[in-house]
């Protein structure tokens, strides 16, 4: 699902106004007859409910002030229109709706006076041109909060224009005292900020009007434009992408995955990363782990092919034997995850060894997932391991998937270890850059970073146009120990399978937050386990039709 951010929307309402012939006015008063549709449709407050109208002086407040005569001509409810300071200076098509609205002989207060005993606040203040740069100044953040009062208390309901006031469309920043929205109505598209977090849980549920102008064509200006905002992963997208499976198919048809996975007292990470595998649908999926695990992975999962590799006295794995291993299941496999539950080795001989047979999976397997440990020994490395992942995708193979926390990508990236805490989108985009591998930036609202297209390397072919999505699905249930083990599992599974490698990315991102939400849908948020996320994954994958 495309979005826009504060340069798009301007671009694409110019375009529009230029391609269409329609007068901005007219456009300006298609937002009002949204919003406004949307009150006495959806919301539908009771007969003779005070509605308080918002406005600041842009284009947003002009929004605002047509709504309100739009809702005054209704005849069912007291309608209230608040302004800042500098609203009394708008210009354009916002002047002209405000000039009418004192014209039907109606009053605008200043916000300071805003007085509400109860019902909706129409938040029209900012909209899509807000910048962080610049924070709410004193009447506003007054006005912020004595409306999140209200709605805390349950006095109020706020419906945001375009985006919650306070917060960045382009990048979901947010000001200390930007407003939380019950409803977020925007136009054409959804503002990239009202799923980037934090800005996603200021805007609550998003809703989209196209003001009455076709998909396909807001699709074509958009493209023309060359609009390039992060697009959002919905089910939607991935309905067409479900992968044939016909009737006769054998396990041959589906891909074989191999795992290097697991270490003494990291044994769950391995068995969750193999299970998320096998129900990704694959083919045959094999595990390379110590062999005291053997028995604990052979009951929790009898249908994968196990392969214990002989530990020496400290722990670690005999390098011989798991050179031998990695090596055959290089010829065999194709797709290869490495990382969950691996542990890092105190030895530096075996530190050494470790780094040796993770640069040899760099350089040979087809599609690759670093996780976890494997991350952690690869930012060991510095940059010489992340010229390892550009090499890689210079020679033609499928980029790299890499797949940090913060905290791991605060160590793989230095440079943008102060903004990932505030930028996520460009904090992917940057370290994608430094590797040339996909980098899936997991948090709320997982943010998926694709490698420049512009490169023109034969694995592009295989990638999205657009380089950066943000995960609609997923709830604070995955927050705990092991999410992350079955994110990665499941990417491993679907990378091995028929697929563009883009959407096999995507799609396993958004289904692992889907066998969350479902999982959550059943029982608390707080009890569930990734156990509970693998056991739901079957319907995940059955509500987008990929059955």
């Amino acid at each position: 699902m495309r979005t826009l951010g504060k340069a798009e929307q301007r671009i694409l309402d110019r375009l529009v106004s230029q391609d269409s012939g329609l007068p901005a006015l007219l456009l300006m008063e298609g937002a009002a007859r949204a919003l406004v549709a949307y009150v006495t449709q959806v919301i539908k407050p009771a007969g003779g409910s005070t509605i308080a109208v918002c406005c600041g002086r842009g284009n947003n407040g002009g929004d605002g002030y047509a709504a309100a005569r739009l809702l005054l001509a209704c005849g069912d409810y007291r309608i209230q229109v608040y302004e800042t300071a500098e609203a009394a200076a708008a210009q354009g098509d916002a002047a002209v709706n405000r000039q009418a609205w004192l014209q039907m002989g109606q009053i605008i207060q200043p916000l300071e006076q805003f007085v509400l005993p109860a019902g909706l606040v129409l938040d029209a203040v900012f909209g899509s041109g807000f910048s962080c740069d610049r924070q709410l100044d004193a009447p506003v953040a007054a006005w912020t909060e004595k409306v999140e009062a209200g709605r805390a208390g349950g006095r109020y309901k706020v419906l945001a224009v375009d985006i919650p006031s306070g917060v960045e469309a382009g990048t979901g920043k947010a000001d200390p005292h930007a407003l939380h929205a019950d409803v977020t109505l925007s136009f054409f598209y959804a503002k990239t900020g009202c799923y980037a977090y934090p800005g996603r849980s200021f805007a609550g549920l998003t809703v989209v009007s196209d003001l009455g102008l076709p998909r396909p064509y807001l699709d074509r200006l958009a493209r023309q434009a060359g609009l390039l905002a992060p697009e959002v992963i919905t089910r939607e997208d991935l309905i067409p992408w479900a992968p044939a499976r016909p009737a006769e198919s054998h396990k041959g048809s589906f891909g074989k995955c191999l795992l290097w996975a697991g270490s003494p007292g990291l044994g769950g990470a391995a068995i969750l990363a193999l299970q998320a595998a096998l129900h990704s649908g694959v083919g045959y999926t094999k595990v390379l782990l110590p062999a005291s695990l053997y028995a604990a992975a052979l009951t929790a999962c009898p249908s994968a092919l196990i392969q214990p590799v002989t530990e020496l006295e400290q722990g670690t794995e005999d390098p011989a034997v798991l050179t031998a291993e990695l090596n055959e299941g290089l010829s065999w496999c194709d797709s290869c995850l490495a990382g969950p539950g691996l542990g890092l080795p105190a030895d530096i001989s075996a530190r050494q060894f470790r780094w040796q047979a993770l640069a040899r999976l760099i350089e040979k397997a087809p599609r690759l997932v670093l996780d976890a440990d494997a991350l952690n020994e690869l930012a060991a490395q510095g940059a010489a391991g992340r010229a390892r992942l550009q090499t890689r995708f210079e020679s033609g193979l499928a980029p790299a998937v890499l797949t940090p926390h913060p905290g791991e990508y605060q160590r793989l990236c230095p440079e943008g270890a102060e903004l990932v805490k505030t930028d996520r989108l460009q904090a992917a985009r940057l370290l994608s850059d430094l590797t040339d591998a996909v980098v899936v930036l997991k948090g709320a609202g997982t943010v998926v970073a694709f490698p420049s297209a512009a490169n023109q390397r034969s694995s592009c072919q295989q990638l999205p146009h657009n380089r950066l999505w943000i995960n609609s699905s997923g709830n604070p249930a995955q927050a705990k120990a092991g999410s992350g083990d079955i994110l990665a599992g499941l990417l491993a599974g679907l990378l091995a399978q028929p697929l563009p490698l883009g959407q096999a990315v995507l799609a396993a991102v958004f289904l692992h937050g889907s066998a969350a939400d479902l999982a959550a849908s059943r029982q608390a948020g707080r009890s569930v386990l990734p156990g509970d996320t693998l056991d739901t994954l079957g319907l995940a994958f059955r509500n987008c039709t990929w059955q």
